[in-house]
């Protein structure tokens, strides 16, 4: 399936938009729910591929768990089947067993687990012989994902002795270990959490009904479509000015692009207030989701930027930086790395706007979302596989239709 994309026709007054829920957040919620043997009943969770995945999973109806592209899952249940007693066999789609998980499982093995690689060693699949674990001090060093701390702090409160993580280097995406602990605090868990040391008791989750936010990784397609559309005023629920999830930080980073946010009850308004900086950089260790968005923009904007903390992304759904510098090129933007882990945009002459350009997905949903804001800029777009956004925003291109953009299927 192929979907072209072009801007809105006539601008819409006034756009409500209902934004999927976290998934980061509903799939944490996922794990603790089955610790505690019942519903939480949770409002606005996710219906996101990844949370279908885990939540299925957690049904426990086979020894053999399939959790395709999903990475969250593959991860929150490693830890989680190494306590569950049974013969356990975890796998995922071919991306997913190029995706490496030895640190995670390193760590698991030193509280005494029994973890096997059924192919290539340090990569899914993985045998797995659950059993309770004493738990103790682990040390993490460089850790590829904050999936890997997050993946043993929910199962923490369930070893004999609780757990101690020590983490050493370079620590990407801490916001989602944030995340981790206050959702932990909010069910009766006193987690210490200072500096690079992480203290979790020894304990059982509390009842407590929760609701969901949603999901400030989905808010920043739409930040970044009305810094070209200028919707006289786009309203999307339900986000927090309080907000567990570290890409509330686009509220900054988007003042660099035109827009000030007005936050009203559990919801935000956006506004164009002044121009395009003509320069933009940022360190994305913390807000890795939101690189291709950015690059996206920047480049469609033609701005001189300036991007870093790009490590993450070779070990996502693809190899980002590979995908996003291949379909930059359609548009005479090339993507370099300049000096080690720093990249910026050199242009080329303005392609024809007219002309459809076909973006390749390469299986992964925010490459398809971040290139549907080349259409905003006036470009007419084919984004190929678009059915790949289940991942995180099942209902994307439906709210496109909805802001008036014209989404059709071409052959």
């Amino acid at each position: 399936m192929i979907y072209q994309i072009q801007k809105p026709q006539f601008p819409i007054s006034h756009l409500q938009i209902q934004l999927p829920g976290s998934k980061s957040e509903t799939n944490r919620l996922l794990i603790i729910q089955h610790f505690l043997k019942q519903s939480l009943d949770f409002k606005n969770a996710s219906e996101s591929d990844d949370s279908f995945i885990l939540e299925k999973a957690l049904k426990f109806d086979s020894t053999t768990i399939h959790v395709g592209k999903a990475g969250t899952a593959m991860r929150f249940l490693t830890a989680l089947l190494a306590i569950t007693p049974g013969e356990w066999i975890i796998e995922g789609d071919e991306r997913m067993h190029e995706r490496p998980i030895e640190g995670l499982v390193d760590c698991l093995r030193e509280l005494g687990a029994e973890i096997e690689y059924t192919e290539n060693e340090g990569y899914p699949p993985l045998k797995i012989k659950g059993k309770p674990l004493d738990g103790g001090v682990v040390q993490l060093e460089n850790p590829l994902s904050s999936q890997f701390v997050s993946a043993l702090m929910l199962v923490a409160p369930y070893m004999k002795n609780g757990l101690t993580i020590e983490l050493f280097g370079d620590i990407v995406s801490q916001p989602y270990i944030t995340m981790t602990s206050g959702l932990l605090w909010d069910f009766g868990v006193e987690v210490q959490f200072s500096g690079k040391k992480i203290i979790i008791p020894p304990c059982h989750y509390e009842f407590k009904p929760h609701n969901v936010e949603s999901d400030w990784s989905a808010a920043g397609y739409w930040y970044a479509l009305n810094s070209f559309l200028s919707f006289p005023e786009l309203e999307l629920s339900t986000l927090r000015l309080v907000s567990f999830q570290g890409d509330k930080k686009i509220v900054e980073l988007y003042k660099n692009f035109g827009i000030e946010t007005r936050f009203g009850k559990d919801k935000v308004v956006l506004c164009n207030f002044h121009q395009v900086s003509n320069y933009f950089k940022h360190d994305f260790k913390d807000e890795p989701d939101q690189v291709q968005t950015f690059v996206c923009l920047a480049a469609a904007h033609r701005i001189k930027a300036r991007f870093s903390g790009l490590q993450t992304l070779f070990i996502k759904e693809t190899n980002r930086v590979d995908a996003l510098q291949k379909e930059l090129k359609k548009f005479n933007v090339e993507m370099n790395e300049t000096t080690p882990g720093f990249y910026e945009l050199q242009y080329g002459d303005v392609p024809d706007k007219t002309v459809p350009i076909r973006i390749s997905t390469y299986e992964d949903h925010r490459m398809a979302m971040a290139f549907s804001v080349w259409a905003a800029a006036g470009y007419c777009i084919e984004i190929e596989n678009p059915e790949v956004v289940s991942k995180s925003y099942p209902h994307y291109w439906d709210d496109l239709r909805r802001a008036g953009f014209s989404v059709e299927e071409v052959n």
